[in-house]
């Protein structure tokens, strides 16, 4: 699990994302609502890129961290 910055925007992504779910899927036909899971839906999708986004820019900051894993789970299997 990302920890840090990345973990809080993974978190908060997760967060909105079922809080859209949540709206979307109450009964009624009401047009704020709808809106607002619109817009939860939209910040939740624009939190999990920068999470993401920033998850691989650390792991090519640090390429050989990332090799020695997978040469290790090779290794070992």
């Amino acid at each position: 699990m990302p920890v840090g910055v990345t973990g809080l925007l993974w978190k908060t992504a997760a967060g909105l994302t079922a809080a859209s779910l949540v709206a979307s899927l109450l009964p009624g036909k009401s047009s704020k609502r709808r809106k607002i899971a619109g817009v939860l839906g939209t910040l939740g999708s624009l939190a999990l890129r920068f999470a993401v986004h920033y998850i691989t820019n650390a792991s090519a900051r640090d390429a050989r961290a990332t090799f020695q894993q997978q040469r290790a789970r090779l290794n070992a299997g």
